[in-house]
């Protein structure tokens, strides 16, 4: 059975996965998009700077640099919950031995 902090780094691991996925088609798009644009007059050309700039605002993807210091919180958050449960197991197994004494 997977530990809560196990499973919240596969969810996050799952999402970053996704979003580097999404950078790379758009990346992809864009290059074949701008490639496409040689043959547009130079009016049109600084109209779809104007929309990819739009559209990535929209999109609104997490830098990589955010990404990473989201990774660092991830982390520290999964230590603690597992040094949390670790104690309460710790406190139940004193607490149950205690009482197995007095009976």
């Amino acid at each position: 059975m997977a530990t809560v902090s196990e499973r919240i780094k596969e969810t996050f691991s799952t999402a970053q996965k996704q979003i580097e996925g999404f950078e790379k088609q758009f990346v992809k798009l864009e290059k074949k998009a701008k490639a496409q644009l040689d043959e547009v007059p130079s009016q049109l050309k600084g109209a779809w700077d104007s929309v990819v700039t739009r559209l990535r605002g929209a999109l609104a993807f997490a830098t990589r640099e955010e990404l990473n210091s989201l990774a660092e919180k991830i982390e520290d958050l999964s230590k603690k919950v597992d040094k949390l449960i670790r104690g309460e197991k710790i406190r139940a197994s004193a607490k149950d031995g205690k009482n197995s004494k007095h009976v």
